[in-house]
Formats: structure tokens, sequence, C-alpha cells
């Protein structure tokens, strides 16, 4: 279940609604992702589920379907299990 963010104001004041990932997730990042992207820091507190975070080794980049398949279809397995 996803709610999504909307801005309204409220009393005057703005109030920022955020999207909320209620399901077990899994991110995955290969080592040598050269893409710009934020901390995971900054991104977990979005999800509300159960949440793990995998760095996957041996020069992977940002296709980690092509480029680390089993790590890829591992974690898929493994989502339903955290």
């Amino acid at each position: 279940m996803t709610l999504f963010g909307a801005c309204v104001t409220l009393f005057g004041a703005h109030v920022t609604l955020v999207a909320l990932r209620v399901v077990p997730t899994i991110t995955l990042e290969g080592d040598t992702n050269g893409a710009p992207h934020p901390d995971t820091s900054a991104y977990a507190q979005k999800f509300v589920g159960k949440y793990e975070h995998r760095i996957i080794t041996s020069s992977i980049g940002h296709n980690l379907p092509q480029e680390a398949p089993r790590a890829f279809a591992q974690a898929i397995l493994d989502v339903d299990t955290l």
C-alpha cells in the first residue's frame, strides 16, 4: 500500500504529505554505481514496512538486472521472507 504525497494548506500553514511504502522492500545498489543519488539514509525512512538495503559488489554499476542477475533475482525471492 502506498500513500501518495500532496501539499495542502491547513489553517494558513502548508503541510506536505510524503509517500510512504508499507510493503516489504529490498533496495539494491551496485558498488560502482556512478549515477548521482542520495545516501541510502535519505530515503530509507520512506519505507515503513520491513526494509533492507543491499550493496552488490564485484564492480556492479546501476543496471543490476543485467550486471548482477543472480543477486537481483535473489532479492526478489528474499523480499517475501523479510
